[in-house]
């Protein structure tokens, strides 16, 4: 029980401090994974899908949860050595079931273009079960190298090669009772080693609140100030304290206090690193009698603001558990030192200017075997979850820079009122475009006058002053006059648009007996001229109609020509182009915007390499797309289908590089030689690229019996 109190308050200081600060941003990532297992681990190579949440601190520095899950893994027997030939020609491989539980961070190097790399260390939990496969859990630490694609304001496309290293006895994965017997000497010599699982990883990451990628706030600006000043700009941290280990019941270890401390260096009031020795003493009591265990290793912390008062934190790393020769355990048992995992959330509460005393809640991830004999082939090492709390004073060592005094605060008052405003302009844009589609001139009247008030007093509140030209009411109203009167004759009717936009703000400070009749007078102009461009439209269309019709002429007897719906040739197609910019050829009703070539993965009934090819047909005056496309798998399982999908398109405004969809549909699927005719869910999202468009999607066909994941290119007409 309390445990889960103080847990819980941790938690929910942490939600908390998050909430008030405005330069810590909040970041989502689907992913996908090829691994490529070591051969000792005895499972086959294939695909994991999972995701990562977590904390964005600035642009430079992540630290975020991790979850991955396998997807129809198998065991196998080759490279392994030390099994008899009729064991490898008779086995039969099984599903293998891998799972990760994790925490990660992630440090992004600041290069100035739209590719951008950076490094990723973690630790976690991982679980492998499976067909006549013993549930195993084992710690496992990773670290990576990728490279981030910016795709929107705030989504990155992130692609990464990263390396897992665990440890695993592979007898664990390929044993089976029916088939002890021809396991032959591999059993007398089953030993945990040390494992290593390279994979490509591909993730869409979002960012929720805080600052934008690519754009510096005066935290990463501070950040490079400190990395191009060297050592000079780090504070370094001495934390003399101790921990008490609430061991897990069933674990061979003794609850017990260890004295020791953590030395490193703050890179800034916000990311800490630090690596730590702790010595266990005896009969669970505070003293210099030292027990035969210690603990040492490193973490990461991560602080969620920088309040004058109390902070919360996050920590997260990993280390050794060191069990000597003499010490005795809970039972008659050989006890075995351990790798461990360990996370958790802490505060810290500030003494002085270079003093803060601490203390941290974590949980604390071992293996331990709960026997010592060849049975340990069918009880294989167990994950033990451990409880550790942690206190003492932290003391830093530095002079105060001014960079620090950026990192001390969050954004200035000014930065947030400019978010904040350049939000609600971007929502009022989005408002405006809809009441010009609806011909609502009264609507957009109200919205252009909040957009351009927001304007004056947000970011562009200097200039708008400085160039705004103060009228007199007999100015004003000559000045409407030029412009309904269409003096300036070069003007489209797009900036006549603009130009009576603007007049509507000039009069609303224009104080005259006119006002209304002046506003009055703009307002109709814009609804004649929104109206204007609307028939423009309509003619246009009308015009393309009357194209497909024929017209009959006689023979030469002075007859009326006649029009006629029965004798239609066929036309030259009609080029169109839609809000998006995208051309298409408009026959009828649907407009052909092209064709795709497409290849992917399916996995589900089985794990196959498809290429595809699709269709892609818009609507007249509408965000629905629909998209034939035929697909064929060439490795793995054999794989074929036939779908029909109906998209819709969201319809963002144009600062937004990347345009999401969703659909659904049905078709007919085969993998594996099973297939089926059923129901399709669709979602993805597509970017310009040359003079065509990427896209990257994932499919649920048959209602999720099938899953592919497709990356493709539309070329364009």
């Amino acid at each position: 029980m309390k445990r889960t109190i103080i847990c819980s308050a941790l938690a929910f200081l942490g939600i908390q401090a998050n909430a008030q600060v405005e330069d810590i941003s909040v970041t989502l990532s689907p992913t996908a994974s090829y691994n490529w297992f070591d051969n000792n681990t005895a499972i086959k190579d294939g695909l994991m899908v999972g995701g990562r949440v977590g904390f964005g601190f600035g642009e430079y520095f992540e630290l975020r949860g991790t979850y991955e899950k396998s997807v129809d893994l198998k065991n196998t027997v080759d490279g392994i050595d030390g099994l008899s030939d009729q064991f490898k020609n008779q086995f039969q491989s099984r599903k293998v079931g891998v799972e990760r539980i994790g925490g990660e961070f992630k440090g992004n190097i600041p290069t100035g273009g739209s590719f951008a790399p950076y490094l990723t260390l973690g630790a976690g939990v991982q679980k492998l079960d499976g067909d006549h496969i013993p549930k195993m859990e084992q710690v496992f630490v990773s670290g990576g190298l990728g490279t981030k694609i910016n795709l929107g304001d705030r989504i990155v496309l992130n692609l990464e090669a990263k390396n897992t290293m665990f440890n695993l006895d592979r007898t664990n994965v390929l044993f089976r009772e029916s088939d002890k017997n021809n396991f032959g000497g591999l059993i007398n010599n089953t030993k945990e080693e040390r494992m290593m699982n390279w994979s490509a990883l591909a993730g869409l990451q979002i960012y929720l609140g805080g600052r934008e990628p690519g754009k510096l706030t005066e935290l990463d600006r501070a950040y490079l100030r400190k990395f191009s000043g060297g050592l000079s700009g780090f504070k370094l941290v001495l934390e003399p304290g101790g921990n008490y280990i609430d061991f897990n019941k069933n674990s061979n270890y003794r609850n017990t206090y260890m004295l020791g401390g953590a030395a490193g260096f703050d890179l800034n009031q916000y990311i800490g690193v630090r690596g730590f020795y702790y010595q266990a003493t005896k009969d669970e009591k505070i003293s210099t009698d030292w027990d035969d265990m210690s603990m040492y290793g490193g973490e990461i912390l991560a602080r969620l603001n920088v309040a004058r008062g109390i902070s919360p934190y996050i920590t997260l790393g990993g280390g050794y558990l060191n069990v000597y020769g003499n010490y005795k355990g809970s039972r008659a048992a050989t006890n075995q030192s351990s790798y461990f995992a360990k996370g958790g959330l802490g505060i810290s509460v500030p003494l002085g200017s270079n003093f803060e005393a601490f203390g941290s809640a974590n949980l604390l991830y071992t293996t331990e075997k709960n026997t010592n004999n060849l049975n340990n082939i069918r009880t294989p090492d167990e994950l033990m979850q451990h409880t550790m709390y942690n206190a003492g004073l932290r003391i830093k060592i530095g002079a105060t820079a001014n960079e620090d005094e950026v990192l001390s605060r969050k954004l200035s008052e000014r930065e947030v009122r400019y978010s904040k405003f350049e939000d609600r302009i971007d929502e009022l844009e989005r408002e405006l475009k809809k009441a010009y589609n609806d011909n609502d001139s009264e609507k957009a009247t109200r919205i252009i006058r909040e957009k351009r008030e927001l304007e004056g007093r947000g970011k562009y509140s200097n200039k708008f002053d400085e160039s705004r030209v103060r009228l007199t009411p007999k100015e004003l109203e000559s000045l409407v006059d030029k412009v309904l009167n269409d003096v300036e004759k070069n003007l489209s009717d797009e900036e006549r648009i603009d130009r009576l936009e603007r007049l509507l703000l000039r009069s609303d400070n224009v104080k005259s007996s006119n006002g209304n009749v002046t506003n009055e007078r703009i307002l109709n102009e814009l609804e004649r001229l929104n109206n204007k461009i609307e028939m423009y439209r309509l003619n246009t269309n009308a015009v393309s109609q009357d194209q497909d019709k024929t017209t009959i002429v006689s023979g030469g007897n002075n007859q009326p020509t006649a029009n006629t719906n029965d004798n239609v040739n066929v036309t030259q197609p009609v080029a169109v182009t839609d809000e998006d910019g995208e051309t298409g050829i408009a026959t009828s009703m649907l407009i052909d915007k092209g064709w795709s070539l497409n290849t992917g993965v399916g996995f589900g009934k089985g794990t196959s390499f498809n290429l595809g090819i699709r269709g892609h047909y818009g609507f007249t005056n509408s965000n629905f797309e629909f998209q034939p496309n035929l697909t064929v798998g060439l490795g793995g399982a054999s794989a074929f289908g036939v779908n029909a999908n109906l998209l819709y398109n969201f319809d963002f405004t144009r600062s937004f590089i990347v345009n999401p969809y969703i659909g659904a549909g049905i078709g007919y699927n085969s993998i594996s030689n099973n297939g089926n005719f059923g129901a399709n869910l669709l979602v993805g999202t597509s970017i310009d690229v040359l003079d065509g468009r990427l896209y990257l999607d994932y499919t649920a066909l048959d209602l999720a019996k099938i899953n592919v994941v497709t990356l493709g290119y539309k070329f364009s007409l």
